[in-house]
């Protein structure tokens, strides 16, 4: 795995090339994410492609933007995927990185291949609540203006860097305990380095309105979704708290010739938790031929729990 820096729209962003060759794979995180959180099925899809991770402005080890939204996210991958070509990319977000993803299939056609979706950010049913009421209002308040970066700095001033690792994971993973520990190692290392950026409330919180703003107007996201015209892959655990399981049944729903696929023993990031059969997953959706049908659920019996994956040092 290497790292880089590619200045992208003036921001220079840091970006892990897991190497391999043919079809481009670009990994785009989630909302207080980077790069590694791919580490564990970057070495297996090199196995169908050249694999490239980035760390969007404002996050991981990237430098900071003017304007941290979803439009300057989905600006830096498209500029990246421009630097890497000629070549279309297959585009795999998790969480806001998915939405990332659907907002360049619409908007830049000419640069996606294909989407791989993990539990993407998308609105919940109106007639079903969320997972976890709580997750959301956490969510929903440090996305407020001036307030919301007041909170998240107030919680990187006080609260432990290792009890503030381990919060997160109760939250997005189903069994945060069973993550392999160099994982909430890296977690470790990255949430100190992100403590001494001064935009790490800004880049979290302006990210987190952006979102909001977005999923909030469910008729127009519909009309996002309706227009994604890339074959494309949904991933979701079935234990996320953070994406409601049923918004993404009701999107595999919107979206039959969609491959779409719940994993029983995951929640918010299948990737970190279940990493060698989602990688099995998306090997598999290169060849599903998208017939119309139900989404399905995942069988994890006959796939091998030890990724190949090498975790960066």
């Amino acid at each position: 795995m290497y790292a880089s820096y590619v200045t992208l729209g003036g921001i220079p962003c840091r970006v892990l090339d897991s190497g391999g060759g043919g079809r481009l794979f670009v990994l785009v995180h989630g909302l207080g994410g980077y790069a590694e959180n791919w580490s564990l099925i970057a070495d297996d899809l090199t196995r169908l492609g050249r694999v490239v991770a980035i760390d969007l402005p404002g996050f991981g080890l990237s430098a900071p933007a003017r304007r941290h939204d979803l439009d300057t996210h989905v600006d830096t991958v498209a500029q990246l995927i421009g630097r890497l070509g000629p070549e279309r990319a297959t585009v795999v977000g998790n969480s806001m990185g998915g939405l990332v993803a659907e907002l360049l299939a619409v908007t830049h056609p000419a640069l996606v291949e294909r989407l791989v979706l993990i539990a993407p950010a998308t609105p919940w049913p109106g007639d079903r609540p969320p997972s976890d009421p709580a997750t959301t209002m956490r969510l929903a308040m440090r996305a407020l203006p001036v307030l919301g970066p007041v909170v998240i700095r107030r919680q990187l001033r006080t609260v432990d860097v290792e009890q503030h690792v381990d919060e997160i994971y109760r939250i997005v993973a189903h069994r945060p305990h069973a993550l392999p520990h160099a994982i909430r190692a890296l977690a470790v290392r990255m949430a100190t380095l992100r403590r001494q950026m001064p935009w790490t409330a800004r880049a979290f919180s302006q990210s987190a309105r952006s979102v909001g703003r977005t999923l909030v107007a469910r008729s127009r996201f519909d009309r996002l979704i309706d227009t994604i015209p890339q074959p494309t892959t949904l991933i979701w655990g079935a234990h996320d708290r953070v994406v409601t399981p049923a918004s993404l049944e009701r999107l595999a729903g919107r979206r039959p010739t969609w491959h779409s696929v719940e994993v029983p023993e995951a929640g918010h990031v299948p990737m970190l938790e279940q990493p060698a059969l989602v990688a099995h997953l998306i090997a598999d959706g290169l060849k599903a031929s998208h017939a119309p049908g139900p989404a399905g659920r995942a069988d994890a019996a006959h796939v091998d729990p030890h990724p190949a994956s090498r975790l960066p040092s």
